[in-house]
């Protein structure tokens, strides 16, 4: 029956569940406190304003590479030796058929879909993968294709984020990338 009362709140213990024949049972009941805003709360919630700091950030991206022949993080890779691709819900799984790892090439624009067995490490941050040794010098974007949603439901539709990579050096001034940005179709089924 004790409360403990503020400007700020109010807050009551409550019971739940009946106790049978006065004993407690932990299995059917349960305490929990039951909290409400007191006057200075709701005071000071007039007064509060919201400021739209951006966009939320994407759900999937790529935030880093590495060259692991070179151990480069300048977005150079080599051919035919593993690169690792760092991000957030990066890990390549689901049935559709565009769900995988592509290579496309800017001066060429000839997409490399890469086989899973080429996918040496595959977690929700980090991908190591061996990219072709048949790659020619040169700009392309890696784009990883999935349908990972965090935990073990898929998505419906698959979401991608690509990365601008150089096989071979990188050019002075960290290139054309976008710094890892992430495009994805929301699934409301989540």
């Amino acid at each position: 029956g004790y409360s403990v009362n503020t400007d700020l709140f109010r807050a009551v213990p409550q019971v739940k569940g009946v106790a049978t024949g006065n004993a407690w049972n932990p299995e059917k009941n349960s305490i929990y406190v039951s909290l409400t805003q007191g006057k200075q709360l709701r005071e000071e919630i007039k007064d509060t304003t919201v400021q739209i700091l951006g966009d939320r950030q994407a759900a999937m991206y790529i935030n880093g590479t590495q060259d692991n022949a070179t151990r480069a993080t300048d977005l150079s890779a080599t051919a035919g030796r593993n690169f690792t691709v760092l991000g957030k819900n990066i890990k390549v799984t689901g049935t559709d058929a565009s769900v995988g790892i592509t290579l496309t090439s800017a001066a060429t624009s000839t997409v490399t879909k890469l086989d899973l067995d080429m996918l040496v490490v595959n977690d929700p941050s980090r991908l190591i993968i061996l990219l072709p040794a048949n790659l020619k010098d040169g700009e392309y974007t890696l784009t990883v294709t999935t349908q990972f949603a965090g935990g073990k439901t898929l998505l419906k539709s698959p979401r991608h984020a690509s990365q601008t990579i150089y096989i071979g050096e990188a050019p002075s001034g960290g290139g054309s990338g976008d710094g890892g940005g992430g495009d994805e179709t929301p699934d409301p089924a989540i």
